[in-house]
């Protein structure tokens, strides 16, 4: 993972949520699949499940790409991939603790 590519955000306000600044040249999941393996403290190739059971890498990448002609001004997705809601736009990546079922 390249430096540039992911900058943690300081948000001690929640510690069950981890928020990244993406660099806006690297396809978003990639970013997803580096953030996530990044909180899971392991490597991006070994996470327990690929990227696509949770969401669509290629449809995440069209639609979150830098296209200022798109006329969308603010584009977030949001999906649970294990035990973690990831929310992703065009500038961050948020990954948050999912909560116990009652």
């Amino acid at each position: 993972m390249a430096e540039s590519e992911l900058t943690p955000h300081d948000d001690s306000e929640q510690p069950n949520r981890a928020v990244f600044e993406v660099d806006r040249d690297v396809p978003r999941s990639i970013a997803v699949v580096n953030a996530l393996a990044e909180v899971m403290e392991c490597d991006p190739r070994k996470l327990p499940e690929p990227l696509y059971e949770a969401v669509d890498p290629g449809a995440l990448d069209a639609l979150l790409m830098d296209d200022s002609t798109s006329g969308a001004t603010s584009v977030s997705v949001w999906f649970e991939y294990c035990d973690y809601n990831v929310g992703v736009t065009p500038e961050r990546i948020i990954i948050t603790a999912s909560e116990p079922p009652l």
